[in-house]
């Protein structure tokens, strides 16, 4: 999982995308973490030539976002100690596996109104083909446009259960989401207190997306042997998935450590999920 910020950080809305390299980006608004990882990874809209390590790519990250102002700092988190050293990869494991891929963008409406998380969608999708070979029958897109499924609650955590259940081993898939995310007192034995979160359109009404509520749902089923990306622009996403390894884009940070916030012994069968 890459995500935007730490958990107690906020992400940004950019209004003109001009200054990065991204396919169509003149002039239209975008989050600042889908636009500095595709600034990283998919620079004027072409394909790597070499590959982008893990630990490569946070750096690159932080260096766009901190260019541009913005004082967010990614995160990469996963359910094992992984090697940042090896390069990026959305490939399945297996040459015959499906690529699949759920893409998120909310832009809401009235006073919590954002502006880029639709175009974040669109970049994303652009990038997962033309780099990885994702086809259009395989990716899902929920997007507040009123010309794609609407991403309420209700219809994200169906999303979610169907990728989950279209998946088997050797497969791998994407989960993006791009829009607010904010933190709730706890209902668990969450160290800092607080739950992180995803804001479904109709968050005002129905509720917010817990992080343990998106572990259960996506990470502990989806089945043994598919690998699961995800990139999260969001607000206070740094453990929204609640894995226990952690790699933090500060410059400082060079390996892959356990989060000393987190309780394996709570949560065992996190080290059997795919991240």
């Amino acid at each position: 999982l890459i995500s935007a910020c730490k958990d107690d950080q906020t992400s940004q809305d950019v209004w003109n995308s001009s200054e990065f390299k991204l396919p169509k980006s003149s002039g239209l608004a975008g989050g600042a973490c889908t636009l500095a990882f595709l600034e990283v990874v998919y620079a004027n809209k072409v394909k790597p030539t070499q590959d982008v390590s893990w630990i490569a790519t946070l750096s690159g990250m932080r260096q766009v976002l901190k260019q541009k102002g913005f004082q967010s700092i990614p995160q990469l988190t996963a359910s094992r100690n992984i090697d940042v050293r090896r390069p990026v990869n959305f490939a399945p494991t297996n040459k015959n596996g499906a690529k699949r891929a759920l893409l998120i963008g909310i832009n809401y409406s009235g006073t919590n109104k954002l502006s880029g998380c639709q175009n974040d969608v669109f970049n994303m999708k652009a990038y997962l083909k033309d780099v990885w070979g994702f086809q259009d029958s395989n990716i899902v897109l929920l997007v507040d446009d009123g010309v794609h499924t609407n991403p309420t609650r209700q219809n994200i955590m169906a999303a979610l259960w169907n990728l989950v259940q279209s998946c088997k081993s050797g497969d791998a898939c994407t989960f993006h989401f791009s829009g607010h995310g904010g933190r709730i007192p706890t209902n668990t034995d969450s160290a800092d207190g607080y739950d992180e979160t995803i804001c479904p359109v109709d968050y005002d009404r129905v509720g917010q997306i817990r992080d343990t509520e998106l572990y259960n749902m996506l990470a502990k089923k989806m089945p043994a042997g598919v690998v699961l990306m995800c990139l999260m622009d969001c607000c206070h996403s740094g453990t929204v998935l609640n894995l226990p390894y952690i790699c933090t884009g500060d410059g400082q940070s060079t390996t892959m450590s356990l989060d000393p916030t987190f309780n394996l012994s709570v949560s065992p069968s996190v080290q059997r999920s795919n991240l």
